[in-house]
């Protein structure tokens, strides 16, 4: 299982998916489903939820927890 977290202003993590694929101007799950999609000026966004959101930094891990240290998991 992978996780994906994404940041704006405090980190939020998405999951677990079976497979992610990191595409140029989106993420897809293991069915092909877009979990997040890139915008012409760089941000993520997540359809369906916290659509709002200007996210930035997508990093996956195979882990829920972030490996940040303000996280408090490094």
């Amino acid at each position: 299982m992978v996780y994906l977290h994404l940041c704006c202003e405090g980190w939020q993590t998405f999951g677990p998916f079976k497979h992610l694929s990191l595409l140029t101007t989106a993420i897809t799950d293991e069915q092909d489903r877009v979990v997040a999609f890139r915008d012409g000026d760089g941000a993520w966004h997540t359809p369906g939820i916290f659509i709002n959101y200007d996210w930035r930094t997508p990093m996956v891990t195979s882990t829920e927890n972030h490996p940040h240290p303000a996280r408090g998991t490094a």
